[in-house]
């Protein structure tokens, strides 16, 4: 490897690194450092703009001549990942009525990450709540089985068998 790649691979892991820290600093309220956010991605960006700088000075090449079509260029792309975070997190949401194998070692060079359903604030509960009443969707249509409350040990069995049922639900007071 050239020495001015290697300077540009290091150089660059350590932009993207602190800029995709200052965007999750942004976009996690719980932190609560959107102000410590900001700083760390433009320190990730003014490091990603040297790294450019420092790899052409090293390969010989001229600096990047700013024009309008730069100019525009680069604003657009900075403000398309702070606004959408783009390239930041994908979330697929989805019901799935069996098992699915998962491959670890893509997960882990790829990144991914795999979150449970547990843990809803509660303004996600409300938005589920509207979207049943609005009526737009069939939930009726997706529920398998249902049990009263007695039978309790017999619902949670039969949820457990993801190739039988979609969504199991107990009833209570009937």
């Amino acid at each position: 490897m050239k020495k001015s790649n290697f300077v540009a691979l290091i150089l660059g892991t350590i932009g993207v690194v602190f800029f995709a820290l200052g965007m999750c600093m942004c976009t996690i309220e719980e932190w609560g450092m959107f102000d410590k956010g900001i700083i760390s991605g433009i320190i990730g960006l003014a490091v990603l703009l040297i790294t450019v700088i420092v790899w052409r000075r090293m390969e010989g090449k001229t600096p990047v001549q700013f024009n309008a079509k730069v100019v525009v260029s680069v604003l657009v792309g900075v403000l398309g990942a702070l606004l959408l975070g783009v390239g930041m997190c994908l979330c697929v949401v989805a019901v799935a009525a069996g098992k699915r194998p998962i491959d670890i070692l893509e997960m882990t060079y790829s990144q991914h990450a795999l979150i449970g359903s547990g843990g809803y604030l509660p303004e996600d509960v409300q938005d589920v709540m509207a979207v049943m009443a609005s009526g737009t969707w069939d939930i009726e249509s997706i529920i398998t089985n249902e049990y009263p409350w007695e039978q309790l040990p017999q619902a949670i069995e039969k949820a457990s068998h993801v190739e039988e049922a979609l969504n199991v639900i107990i009833r209570y007071g009937q």
